[in-house]
């Protein structure tokens, strides 16, 4: 039996934004497609080791870029650019995304925080959170579409080449002007997306099971493919949603 093990990057610290429903919905799907599933906390005084597991998760906290989970973060750069050097797959979440990209810009003091630079993004602390619900479309799989909630300060920019993982159709996004939202590069993905996010896209989180695999295994991977799920009915009545 081929096994999806997963790894939970600080979970004391991020975990603000349903993450734990993230992680609940990947068990179940790799389940359903007839994988052996583990998932292991990594704590702040752990470390990361990039060859133990196949899938990192990252999410979001309550104070944004709380010293603690930036600095245990930093003191681990090594290992993050191990992680996809080995086309691993890392998703973050939030400040787990934000973390990924070189600086992120504090409004207050005017502070230039140093990121991983995994990605190339920056991100700069606004005065007015970017909030509400939103519907996205992906350019990279099917059926494309992206739902969920953003609640950020933070306005990430892309710089030139680097893909989003979707463009917006209702919502703020990466910056509120160049409709944006996330990052891809591989299998390393950011993204702004809560409420939990998975839990309301089968369809990414059966992608996202589908390119570990394949990374794992160097083999195609056959997601198996569910009528009339509640994950499918889930998914398509937020994208029907009027807010």
């Amino acid at each position: 039996m081929k096994e999806f093990k997963l790894a939970v990057i600080y979970p004391k610290y991020l975990n603000a934004n349903g993450d734990n429903g993230n992680i609940m919905m990947i068990k179940q799907r790799a389940v359903t497609n007839g994988l052996k599933f583990s998932a292991e906390q990594i704590e702040i005084s752990d470390k990361i080791e990039p060859d133990k597991y196949d899938f990192f998760y990252m999410g979001g906290e309550q104070d944004e870029f709380n010293p603690t989970a930036v600095n245990a973060i930093m003191g681990q750069k090594e290992a993050f650019f191990k992680i996809k050097e080995l086309n691993k797959t890392l998703l973050g979440i939030c400040f787990g995304y934000q973390i990924l990209g070189k600086s992120y810009k504090k409004l207050e003091t005017h502070e230039q925080l140093q990121c991983l630079g995994l990605l190339d993004f920056f991100t700069v602390e606004k005065p007015k959170r970017r909030t509400g619900n939103v519907t996205s479309r992906m350019s990279f799989m099917t059926p494309n579409y992206l739902v969920g909630f953003e609640n950020h300060r933070g306005a990430t920019y892309l710089e030139s080449g680097v893909n989003p993982l979707s463009y917006v159709d209702i919502g703020h996004g990466n910056n509120g002007s160049d409709k944006t939202e996330g990052v891809i590069e591989n299998n390393i993905i950011g993204t702004y997306l809560t409420g939990p996010l998975l839990p309301r896209n089968v369809y990414f989180t059966d992608y996202l099971v589908k390119v570990t695999m394949e990374a794992k295994y160097k083999e195609e991977f056959k997601v198996l493919d569910e009528e009339n799920t509640l994950e499918e009915e889930v998914h398509f009545d937020f994208i029907k949603a009027k807010y």
